[in-house]
């Protein structure tokens, strides 16, 4: 299941040069659903933390609730 093709695909996390597919990807594929799993899967929101509202948003979008940590 690759949601790249659903997604705008816009720069998600620019400290890492993180696509938003690449998020979308990881919570559909590799079943992340923290930013801690987000950052272990793909790295997005390992760099300055200023994404973090942005990867908690996708990770609500694409059905997983639990997006605090």
């Amino acid at each position: 299941m690759n949601f790249t093709e659903t997604v705008t695909d816009r720069m998600i996390c620019h400290c890492l040069q993180v696509k938003e597919s690449q998020v979308a990807d990881s919570v559909a594929i590799y079943g992340a659903g923290t930013v801690k799993d987000v950052v272990r899967t793909c790295g997005a929101g390992g760099g300055c933390n200023s994404c973090h509202a942005k990867i908690r948003q996708l990770i609500e979008a694409h059905g997983v609730t639990d997006a605090t940590s």
